[in-house]
């Protein structure tokens, strides 16, 4: 009791599992004669700040950029709500990346700095941060908000763009 942990729910059209990060408040122990030695009803209380029960697995769409080329990222969201929190990573698989580009129905952002061989550029969209590493880069990045299939390119080097998310219910 008072301790955050993940919960989870097994949907009853489709027996998917699907989690809620939350904190049990109250646990009864609702008992009758008939119950006795033989089931124990419990009636449990949690509280949650997500709005949504999410995937079991997290979802992952990659695909390989060229420098100078851009390349098609299709995310298929498979739940029934918007994903505000996805995670989207550019790792740089050869020579330094000066600039990265995701365009969209509605999205348009630019993020330009530095990323070398091996190391990977994370924005992640639930933190609100840009990182390379542990570093900050959130000054790099210009943006216009939206949804839909992006569009992703890079200059300067070669690189694995990698989207993930969770699919999300009510």
């Amino acid at each position: 009791i008072g301790k955050w942990g993940v919960l989870w729910r097994k949907r009853l059209p489709d027996g998917q599992m699907t989690w809620k990060s939350c904190r049990l408040l109250q646990v009864r122990n609702v008992e009758t004669v008939a119950d006795a030695d033989v089931v124990s009803k419990v009636d449990s209380l949690f509280e949650t700040m997500e709005v949504a029960w999410r995937s079991e697995d997290t979802v992952s769409h990659a695909v390989s950029v060229s420098a100078g080329v851009t390349n098609g990222l299709v995310i298929d969201n498979g739940g029934s709500l918007l994903v505000r929190d996805a995670v989207l990573t550019v790792a740089c698989t050869s020579g330094t990346i000066t600039s990265v580009t995701v365009t969209g129905v509605g999205i348009d952002l630019t993020w330009a700095g530095s990323i070398a061989n091996g190391q990977t550029l994370t924005l992640d969209a639930g933190e609100q941060t840009v990182l390379i590493g542990t570093t900050d880069q959130y000054a790099g990045l210009t943006l216009t908000p939206g949804t839909n299939v992006l569009m992703v390119g890079v200059v300067g080097g070669n690189a694995t763009v990698t989207m993930e998310h969770d699919d999300q219910w009510p």
